[in-house]
């Protein structure tokens, strides 16, 4: 599990400002993420099968769709 502040720093680097959206994949993300991976991009919206948040490592492709009770 990644600590949240090496997240929390990726994302600063690319110019993320908290939202509303999105606080639950975000918490996800740390769970899902490898320690020698480096966030390149992400972007949060919706898609036909709910919400989520789309992130591109250096390393691979993550859709991250956290539903209450999931």
């Amino acid at each position: 599990m990644v600590a949240m502040r090496i997240i929390d720093g990726q994302m600063r680097s690319i110019g993320h400002r908290y939202r509303i959206f999105g606080r639950a994949e975000i918490k996800e993300l740390r769970k899902i993420l490898r320690p020698d991976e480096t966030i390149i991009q992400y972007a949060y919206g919706y898609y036909h099968g709910g919400s989520g948040l789309l992130v591109a490592t250096d390393q691979r492709l993550l859709l991250i769709d956290k539903r209450p009770f999931y």
